[in-house]
């Protein structure tokens, strides 16, 4: 055996060189020429050599399980799968033209690539398997981490972001009906209160171009920190902000339309840095609901200021036609001390946020109320507030308020009523009322007038209550003064009506009523009292009861009843009713023309007829003065009859005296 080796040897030697052999197009390897070898054929060295060469350059440009090769070429797997676990589930194929499918878990989980039938929609599609990941651990279908970090060399990069995403480049030879870069289909639903389509936890959210919020009703926006669009903003659906919101940088060129409700929460700014436009503030709004012009005002309800006489506004409010809608604030709370408020507010100093002391006169608010003349609006009423006195450093602001009408004939406001800082309220002053309730008028009539419109019996009460909690005897409730000016212009008081305590002892309160006057520059203060009776401040013995009339002295220019029916019954015999008008002589006795009985009744009753008597109970005249006067008249015609009919006795006895002194003349 070791013999025929060393020939075979030997015979190498001799053959000729041969060519170099490799693999065809499809990968597939062929031994160089000479080979095989037939039987009987001479083995050189030079053929075991080459053949053994071109053996090993082929095995070097293939595969190794153990990852050692390095590919320098193209490789075609030609649909091959190319699995990657020990399970076979994970792997990377491309079956369908055009398209890489990742595998993991038995799932397609990567699609990569366009295909005529099941991925159609994307050029690259993650769809993963199902998955139980661990509890209480924050979990993503895709994560772009940060754990090494990205170095961003010296110079200037214009930007440098986790994620980039360009423009996609589309050609449409139909409709598209909406194109965007990032398309967000839907928010999940399992997130409790918290569902969102995008979130950004933390951070700001910028937009350097338009932004469009929402298509449908349904669709929210929120922002829990602050938003920032630098270009056309359009609203359609609903944007809740809890931070600072500013849109737009260019007040020239930016715009931002609103569609829907926009919210920014407690604390949160709205900056809006170009034209701002609201189509409405709810869905079934029809009109502009607000407009902020070039000149930064605020219009409510219509999107062109709207000349309001000589008065400029920087904010105003346009209700509709239907009805008297106008602004309502409204609150809720359940503290009662909690109420809306509508606050006007005044700096003496023309810079924003900052402050300088107000002074006394100067205005700080003010309510105007217009019609339409049918070109312009002219004022008709006012509502101002102004200082009052000159201010404090701290804690002192007085103020008045002052109310204003249009005079008929005359756009021009005219102070009505003033309520100054003491409370003090002046009607018609035009100045610091000089008591709480101040009227001033010039004109003849009916200065003030209390009316009442009820129909039954009740009266209406005008009621003067002084709320003292140690009421004493003789203390003055209310007084009116008289008062005008003397010849020097001095305001003087020419009279007064007083109300006075008298007996303030529970249940036998007493009062009473003083009316003063001036007299020779004197005011007498109770010239006349009403108390009990009336009686005059200089009347001896003061009151005298219910019914009384005490003063010093009478003067009644009224001649008081007809009292003739005494003559009438004497000279007549009877008396006609129609030359009286009253019946008092009804009460006339004719037995009183008698001397006899008229003496013996005013004996007996120790008084003249019609007068009270002091045998019947009477302690003074309780008669009123027309009453004595006609009592006394009533004495006089009596005694007239009496002196009538004693003349003609002593008639009668001189001509009796006459004849006996005739009878016994010698």
């Amino acid at each position: 055996m070791r013999l025929k080796i060393v020939a075979f040897s030997a015979l190498i030697t001799f053959l000729p060189y041969m060519a170099y052999a490799a693999r065809d197009g499809s990968g597939n390897y062929s031994l160089p020429s000479g080979n095989p070898v037939t039987s009987g054929t001479t083995i050189s060295s030079t053929w075991a050599n080459n053949t053994l060469s071109d053996i090993a350059t082929a095995l070097s440009d293939s595969l190794t399980k153990s990852g050692e090769a390095i590919v320098t070429g193209t490789q075609d797997l030609n649909g091959n799968k190319v699995i990657l676990d020990i399970d076979a589930d994970t792997s990377i194929t491309a079956d369908t033209d055009d398209r890489i499918d990742i595998e993991v878990a038995g799932a397609d989980a990567v699609l990569v690539g366009y295909d005529a039938t099941t991925n159609t929609d994307s050029f690259l599609k993650l769809d993963p398997g199902a998955f139980t990941s661990k509890a209480n651990i924050a979990i993503a279908r895709f994560l772009i981490d940060n754990t090494n970090a990205l170095t961003v060399p010296a110079g200037t990069t214009a930007v440098a972001a986790g994620l980039r995403v360009e423009e996609p480049n589309l050609t449409a030879t139909g409709t598209i009906t909406r194109a965007s870069t990032v398309y967000i289909v839907a928010a999940p639903t399992e997130g409790g209160t918290a569902n969102y389509a995008l979130w950004i936890d933390a951070g700001d959210l910028r937009m350097d171009d338009n932004a469009v919020f929402g298509d449908a009703a349904t669709d929210t926006v929120t922002v829990t920190g602050d938003l920032t669009v630098s270009d056309d903003t359009t609203m359609t659906d609903a944007l809740s902000v809890e931070g600072n919101t500013t849109l737009g940088n260019s007040a020239a060129v930016d715009t931002v339309t609103v569609n829907a409700d926009m919210t920014t929460a407690s604390g949160g700014d709205l900056t809006v840095q170009g034209a701002f436009t609201s189509l409405g503030i709810d869905d079934n709004a029809d009109a502009v609901a607000l407009t902020i012009d070039a000149s930064e005002y605020a219009l409510f309800g219509h999107t062109a200021s709207v000349a309001q006489g000589a008065a400029s506004s920087a904010a105003q409010f346009t209700t509709d036609t239907n009805d008297s809608r106008g602004i309502g604030i409204l609150k809720y709370n359940a503290t009662d001390s909690s109420y809306p408020a509508l606050t006007f507010s005044k700096s003496g100093n023309a810079a924003e946020g900052s402050h300088t002391i107000v002074a006394s006169d100067e205005g700080v608010g003010s309510i105007v109320f217009q019609g339409s003349n049918g070109t312009t609006f002219d004022n008709a009423a006012n509502i101002r507030a102004e200082i009052d006195a000159a201010p404090g450093v701290a804690t002192d602001m007085p103020g008045r308020l002052i109310f204003a009408t249009s005079p008929d004939g005359s756009v021009t406001l005219t102070e009505a009523l003033r309520i100054d800082s003491n409370q003090d309220v002046g009607i018609g002053t035009q100045a610091t009322p000089s008591a709480r309730l101040h009227v001033v008028d010039s004109v003849s009539g009916d200065v003030s007038k209390i009316e009442s419109t009820e129909a039954g019996a009740t009266a209406a009460n005008f009621v003067l209550y002084r709320n003292s909690a140690t009421p004493a005897d003789s203390d003055a409730l209310f007084e009116f003064l008289f008062t005008g000016e003397d010849d020097g212009g001095a305001e003087t008081t020419y009279a007064s009506i007083r109300t006075v305590i008298s007996d303030q002892t529970n249940g036998t309160e007493d009062g009473r009523l003083q009316l003063g006057s001036m007299q020779a520059g004197t005011v007498n203060a109770d010239a006349w009292t009403l108390d009990l009776g009336l009686y005059a401040d200089n009347a001896t013995g003061g009151d005298k009861g219910v019914g009384t009339i005490n003063a010093d002295a009478v003067y009644d220019d009224n001649a008081g009843p007809l009292t003739d029916y005494v003559l009438d019954f004497y000279v007549d015999g009877y008396v006609d009713p129609t030359n009286y008008d009253h019946d008092l002589w009804k009460q006339f006795d004719t037995a009183d023309f008698g001397i006899d009985a008229y003496v013996a009744k005013w004996m007996e009753r120790r008084a003249l007829p019609c007068f009270a008597a002091r045998t019947e109970g009477a302690k003074s005249y309780e008669q009123s003065v027309g009453q004595l006067a006609r009592c006394l008249v009533q004495a006089a015609e009596t005694q007239a009859v009496h002196i009538k009919e004693l003349n003609e006795r002593v008639k009668s006895l001189e001509e009796r005296l006459a004849a006996l002194e005739a009878k016994s003349a010698p």
